[in-house]
């Protein structure tokens, strides 16, 4: 058989078939989508608020007058449409996924965070509250290997974006018993997450990487509970 001919068999005409609605359902599933996105908290928290904010002054910027809350209402109309017409197409192969093996969410690159945050965790032996773990410090590094572990940096990325505060409250809960018991001197335990804006390539900054750089929110404050009866 010529190499025409078999490129022209039934069984290659199948082969380039079978690939091309492989390569299609590929791209129907890497569509936006995904219960995170049309979730009202993650549109509300304040990374993305501050998006619409710095998207709103971009547009103003070239011509279209628009403000933050005005954009985020727009795309939520749009993102909803979107999303039911995305789930009805979708629908009748989603299981095909797991089965074909590309069920890797593409989300995890859909939204580049521009908000980091750190965990202060600060002890006041009785002249004031000064560091003894800050997140990614080579100087204040109590219990280091706990706070770095990677699903704990997970759920305190969550955490620092403006979500599981209720993780928060039972986590910082914990932090401070182990404080108590790991310096007995100290009077008072303070745990709190550092959120700042990340600056553009062309500004400079003094500051160093163990001085805070922005501000701070869920501040938790626990006292000494005493000795044990």
């Amino acid at each position: 058989m010529t190499d025409g001919a078999a490129r022209h068999s039934p069984t290659a005409r199948l082969r380039t078939a079978a690939l091309l609605m492989y390569g299609g359902v590929c791209l129907l599933f890497t569509l936006p989508g995904g219960s995170r996105f049309t979730n009202r908290a993650v549109w509300e928290s304040p990374h993305n608020q501050k998006q619409f904010t710095a998207w709103a002054q971009t547009l103003s910027r070239v011509g279209i007058e628009t403000s933050g809350p005005a954009l985020q209402k727009f795309l939520w109309s749009a993102t909803k449409r979107y999303s039911r017409v995305r789930d009805q197409v979708i629908k009748p192969v989603q299981w095909l996924p797991v089965q074909l093996g590309f069920a890797q969410s593409w989300r995890m690159f859909s939204n580049p965070q521009t908000t980091p945050s750190r965990l202060w965790i600060e002890l006041d032996v009785g002249q004031g509250f000064e560091p003894i773990y800050v997140s990614r410090s080579a100087k204040h590094t109590w219990r280091q290997t706990f706070f770095e572990h990677h699903r704990l940096r997970k759920l305190l990325g969550r955490i620092g974006r403006g979500g599981k505060d209720s993780a928060y409250d039972a986590l910082a809960a914990w932090v401070a018993k182990r404080a108590f018991l790991d310096h007995p001197a100290a009077l008072r335990v303070r745990v709190r997450i550092e959120s700042w804006t990340t600056p553009p390539p062309e500004s400079t900054s003094s500051l160093g990487a163990d001085a805070p750089q922005g501000e701070f929110r869920l501040e938790h404050v626990y006292r000494h509970p005493g000795p044990s009866p």
